[in-house]
């Protein structure tokens, strides 16, 4: 795999990272504990390469990681 399919992988990722989120801005409130933080974590394999996402949501904010896992053993 070049630096482009990894580039690429990453694009892929951050695009599916990007409607998550504009999902979750969506939804309701009402979906949320006590604390009214909501935690979503998912994984995506694009192009041989293993995304992880998790997004965090608080009452005003939202967090997203992201990190892959492209080594080969």
């Amino acid at each position: 795999m070049g630096p482009n399919d990894s580039k690429e992988a990453f694009s892929n990722g951050v695009e599916t990272a990007t409607r998550s989120i504009k999902q979750l801005s969506m939804n309701e409130l009402s979906s949320q504990g006590d604390c009214g933080v909501q935690v979503t974590c998912f994984s995506e394999v694009s192009n041989e390469v293993t995304l992880h996402f998790q997004i965090i949501r608080l009452q005003k904010q939202i967090y997203a990681w992201i990190g892959c896992n492209s080594a080969k053993f």
